[in-house]
C-alpha cells in the first residue's frame, strides 16, 4: 500500500515569535554530529546512561527526513528531483522552527549556500548554530566505512563541488528515510559555515572536543543560549563516553548505521589517518583542501612544503587567503560579546559570542603562512 503524505496544518506563512527560531547542529558527515546530538540528549535526560534505541526512536529532528518534506509539500518525497528538494529546504526549516517545543536541536549536513539560485539556509528563522569541524584526513576513512565504499572514492566525493549526499541506487533511495542532502565539497562545506564571523554560529573542532570535552561542550551550550552548569555538562559528557557508546552498539546495534554490518561508533579518534591513509591519499586530500585545512591547523608538519606548492598553484587559494585576512581584520573590530544572563530584553534572542581564533581553536598554532618559506 502506497504511503499517503498529508500536508501539515501549520501555517508556514506566519511569522516566528521572538522566542522561536531554529537551533541547528551542523557538520560535514562523520565529523562528530551524532556524538554531539547524543550529548544534548544526555544533557536533558534523567537516565543514568544513554539508551541508543530510545535515542533513535525519539530524536527525529533532522532537516533531511522524508517525513518533514512529505508534511511540508503533501507529496511523496521519493518523487522529488534535486531542484524541488533544494526549493523545499527553507520551507522545511520554517516548519521545524514553528513546531519546535523548547530548545530543540536540529541535525543537518546541508551546506550554507545555494542550489539552482535557491539559498539552502534561511537565516531569518535560524536562532543559533553549532558547527563541528573535523580533520578531513580522519573524515575520509570514517566516511568511507559509513558509506561502504573505498577510501579513494570517499576522497573523490569529498572534493566534488555542489555534491549531493545520497545512496547509490534508486531502490536504496526509495527505502531511505532521508532525502538527498546538498553537501558540496568538504572545503565548500567548511568555508560556507566558517568563512565569515557570525554571532549566531559557534564553531568547534572535533579534536578539541576529544581533548577537553567538558570545556568544548560547555561552549556549545553557552552558544545555544542554554543555561546549564559545568557540572551538568560534565555529567552528560560522562554518559556519552565513546567506549560506552561502542559497547552498547555492539550489544544492541544502532539504527543510524547506513548499511548492514557497519560499526557506527568506529574509532572516534583524532589522528588515526596516519595508520589508514597512504601518502598518495594524504596528498590528494591536501590538493583538494589545503587552504581550509591550514585555517584549522590540520596540515601535517611533514606536508607543509607540499601544501605551499599546492596553494601557490591555486588561484582560488590565493584569493581565499586575501579574503581571510580581510575577514580577520573585520572580526577584530566587530566581535560581539555574548550578553550576560538576565541582561537581554525579554523575548530577545541571546547574543552569542564569536571567540578569537586562539580561543576557538587551541591547536591553531599548527597552521602556517603558506606564502612564506
Amino acid at each position: 500500500m502506497a504511503t499517503v503524505f498529508t500536508k501539515t496544518d501549520i501555517d508556514l506563512s506566519q511569522p516566528l515569535s521572538p522566542a522561536q527560531g531554529l537551533v541547528m547542529l551542523q557538520s560535514y558527515p562523520k565529523s562528530g554530529n551524532t556524538w554531539t546530538r547524543l550529548f544534548f540528549y544526555a544533557l536533558q535526560s534523567r537516565s543514568k546512561e544513554i539508551d541508543l534505541d530510545h535515542f533513535t526512536k525519539n530524536i527525529a529532528t533532522m532537516d533531511a527526513l522524508k517525513s518533514h518534506f512529505g508534511k511540508v509539500l503533501g507529496r511523496n518525497p521519493n518523487d522529488l528531483n534535486l531542484e524541488e528538494i533544494a526549493a523545499a529546504i527553507p520551507m522545511v526549516q520554517k516548519y521545524l522552527a514553528l513546531r519546535a517545543t523548547g530548545r530543540e536541536v536540529v541535525k543537518s549536513h546541508t551546506v550554507n549556500g545555494e542550489y539552482a539560485g535557491i539559498p539552502t539556509m534561511d537565516f531569518s528563522i535560524i536562532r543559533s548554530v553549532v558547527y563541528v569541524i573535523r580533520n578531513p584526513l580522519d573524515v575520509a576513512a570514517s566516511f568511507a566505512a559509513h558509506m561502504d565504499f573505498s577510501i579513494d572514492d570517499a576522497i573523490q566525493s569529498m572534493g566534488v563541488q555542489k555534491n549531493w549526499l545520497r545512496v547509490s541506487s534508486p531502490e536504496q533511495q526509495d527505502e531511505s528515510k532521508q532525502v538527498p542532502q546538498l553537501l558540496g565539497s568538504w572545503s565548500e562545506h567548511v568555508g560556507s559555515w566558517t568563512g565569515a564571523p557570525d554571532p549566531r554560529v559557534t564553531v568547534v573542532r572535533y579534536e578539541d572536543m576529544k581533548q577537553d570535552p567538558v570545556s568544548q561542550f560547555k561552549r556549545m551550550v553557552d552558544g545555544l543560549g542554554m543555561r546549564k552548569t559545568r557540572a551538568e555538562v560534565a555529567q552528560a559528557v560522562e554518559k556519552t563516553d565513546f567506549a560506552k557508546l561502542q559497547k552498547q552498539e555492539q550489544a544492541k546495534g544502532f539504527q543510524e548505521t547506513a548499511h548492514e554490518g557497519q560499526q557506527f561508533f568506529r574509532k572516534g579518534q583524532a589522528g588515526s589517518w596516519r595508520e589508514e591513509l597512504s601518502d598518495d591519499q594524504i596528498k590528494q586530500i591536501i590538493r583538494d583542501h589545503a587552504f581550509q585545512m591550514n585555517r584549522f591547523g590540520y596540515l601535517p608538519e611533514e606536508y607543509h612544503e607540499f601544501a605551499r606548492g599546492v596553494i601557490a598553484d591555486s588561484q582560488t587559494a590565493r584569493q581565499s587567503l586575501q579574503q581571510a585576512k580581510r575577514a580577520q581584520q573585520t572580526q577584530a573590530k566587530n566581535i560581539k560579546r555574548r550578553a550576560k544572563p538576565g541582561k537581554n530584553k525579554p523575548g530577545a534572542p541571546q547574543q552569542v559570542a564569536v571567540p578569537r581564533a586562539s580561543v576557538m581553536f587551541p591547536s591553531a598554532n599548527k597552521s602556517f603562512d603558506p606564502t612564506k618559506r
